[in-house]
């Protein structure tokens, strides 16, 4: 079974200020491939823009765990954890876990994205119900 989601990435910088993201709709068949959709998402963008040594938060404990760990992921999302190891060996990430109230500005984006109300110009010109959240 698939249902339409969205997921968010969001790139701060070390005084949490907003410096690139990307929102996107998915299909998916869990909360958990979702949130692997969007960090192996986030992994590519910090190759993509040549960073090293960064710290990739996320509110699933289940799937930050299998970042890390050896543990057979499941098989609806394994290519992605597999995905993410390798990103992150070639450009030094760690992966940490945090509480979804500290998540909120991602999920504040997903949804935005998903109902549609997400301004083409979020990233350079955050709409202040994100700026809250941020």
């Amino acid at each position: 079974m698939s249902s339409k989601g969205a997921i968010a990435v969001l790139l701060r910088d070390d005084r949490g200020r907003l410096v690139d993201g990307l929102a996107r709709e998915v299909a998916l068949s869990s909360a958990s491939q979702g949130e692997a959709l969007a960090l192996r998402l986030a992994c590519i963008m910090v190759s993509s823009l040549g960073l090293s040594s960064v710290e990739v938060e996320g509110d699933n404990s289940r799937v930050i765990h299998l970042c890390v760990s050896e543990d057979a992921p499941p098989w609806q999302f394994g290519t992605v954890i597999t995905d993410i190891k390798s990103v992150a060996r070639q450009c030094n990430l760690s992966f940490s876990w945090c509480a979804r109230t500290a998540n909120e500005a991602a999920h504040w984006t997903a949804q935005a994205c998903l109902g549609g109300y997400l301004p083409c110009n979020w990233i350079s010109s955050p709409p202040a119900a994100l700026l809250a959240v941020l």
